[in-house]
């Protein structure tokens, strides 16, 4: 089984141009997901694999407002395939927080749900039932 953590960058409409200058630098392979229904062609989830193996995530966030801060940018996405596991964990770092969006199967055929920890750190989680190489 496994589990591993991830960086997860929110841009504001503008991280498909993003993930081709990251390819450009760092090569390796990206996959899009538009959001459903959106003239704009925003990204709903980017993931590039770097030609080094590394991973780097991220999606247009349209709720961002005009003013950046850390906790709308970045989150921390752990990911994998333990899922007794990490549903225990989501549920340990959700105490005296706030889930934003529970833990549930998604249109990607992943589990995944969202939460800010009480110390305000955004958390997503990724659950595969199919195991992760």
């Amino acid at each position: 089984m496994t589990i591993k953590a991830t960086t997860y960058v929110g841009f504001r409409g503008n991280a498909r141009e993003a993930l081709h200058f990251y390819r450009e630098v760092f090569g390796g392979e990206f996959q899009i997901m538009d959001w459903p229904d959106n003239e704009e062609k925003l990204v709903m989830h980017g993931h590039l694999t770097t030609a080094a193996g590394w991973d780097l995530m991220c999606a247009d966030n349209p709720e961002m407002g005009a003013e950046d801060s850390a906790a709308q940018r970045m989150n921390i996405v752990v990911w994998g395939d333990d899922v007794e596991t990490m549903k225990s964990q989501f549920e340990a770092l959700s105490a005296g927080g706030e889930v934003q969006m529970p833990l549930v199967e998604q249109q990607w055929g992943d589990m995944f749900g969202g939460l800010k920890d009480k110390f305000g750190v955004d958390w997503g989680f990724n659950v595969s039932t199919s195991p992760i190489e």
